[in-house]
């Protein structure tokens, strides 16, 4: 496979963010036909897969999602370009969805961005961590946080900024469930044959 171009514009990053930060801004009526509510996709609402990662519980929530993935969208868009970073969301975002509701029953309402944004920082990470080795160390204490912060958030301390309600809970699994997705959509790529274009 040909090396992505370096991305001109991050329209896929910039498109997913307005939509996030637009619905964030609309009532709970129009918001929650699209959240990943399980019962409603167990009877067949099957768009709520890709639009629960659109809609979140609060304003403040989807900013600091939004934020997470513009940065990591932009870096994933520059590497393997605008076209197949918009195929890994639309391919990725249901298939954590699907997880989600096949792992966590107890999982009745789930929102946000945040999984998508760590799908696509695994890519970042393994693409950087091969193409330049300098900055293994710095991935690596990433890594390490990013791990901690899930463990935390399963045994129920949860280390966030959002302003999640008292009921609602980080979904952890939805983040490992990114990682692995990311990881399986890198390796696929067959990364030998990628390369990151340097800036001009």
């Amino acid at each position: 496979m040909p090396a992505a171009r370096r991305a001109n514009w991050p329209w896929v990053s910039i498109a997913v963010t307005t939509s996030c930060v637009m619905l964030a801004a609309m009532p709970e009526s129009l918001i929650e036909p699209l959240s990943g509510n399980r019962h409603a996709i167990l009877h067949g609402e099957l768009w709520r897969l890709w639009s629960a990662h659109l809609t979140h519980f609060s304003p403040r929530h989807a900013l600091i999602d939004s934020a997470a993935l513009l940065v990591n969208g932009t870096m994933a868009e520059s590497i393997f370009g605008s076209h197949r970073v918009a195929q890994f969301v639309l391919i990725g975002a249901p298939l954590i969805s699907s997880g989600i509701v096949l792992v966590s029953p107890d999982l009745l309402d789930y929102r946000g961005a945040s999984a998508i944004a760590i799908m696509l920082a695994t890519m970042v990470g393994l693409s950087l961590w091969q193409s330049r080795p300098s900055t293994r160390l710095t991935l690596s204490i990433l890594a390490a946080c990013l791990f901690a912060k899930i463990g935390f958030d399963a045994i129920g301390l949860s280390l966030t900024l959002t302003d999640l309600p008292n009921q609602v809970h980080v979904a952890w699994q939805a983040h490992l469930l990114a990682i692995a997705i990311g990881a399986g959509w890198y390796f696929l790529q067959k990364p030998g044959a990628m390369e990151i274009t340097a800036p001009v």
